[in-house]
């Protein structure tokens, strides 16, 4: 089951959020033989946990960047965002570029 993940290591279900039918809709989604079938499941999944309010968000933190106007920083890139683990704020640096 993928509920007995919790607090296994990393982020793996840091809520201990237990729902025996998302379990069995989540291996159903990775044992799919074709990704629409997955993608059916995901969804399902996504309805289901959304119900049951596993995670509670007590804030939101907003933030401000200031970027040169000629860094090009366009819809096919990734906006700086330094949420995560490393220097995440950087992981698509290879694809901006000056005008």
């Amino acid at each position: 089951l993928e509920s007995d993940r919790y607090l296994t290591g990393g982020y793996d279900n840091v809520v201990g959020y237990n729902n025996e039918k998302v379990d069995t809709l989540i291996d159903e989604a990775i044992n799919a033989n074709n990704q629409q079938t997955a993608i059916i499941k995901w969804k399902e999944i996504q309805q289901i946990a959304n119900q049951d309010y596993p995670y509670l968000f007590l804030v939101n933190i907003e933030h401000c960047y200031f970027v040169k106007d000629n860094l090009d920083l366009s819809n096919e890139t990734q906006i700086p965002h330094p949420h995560g683990h490393g220097n995440p704020i950087l992981c698509n640096v290879n694809e901006w570029s000056f005008r």
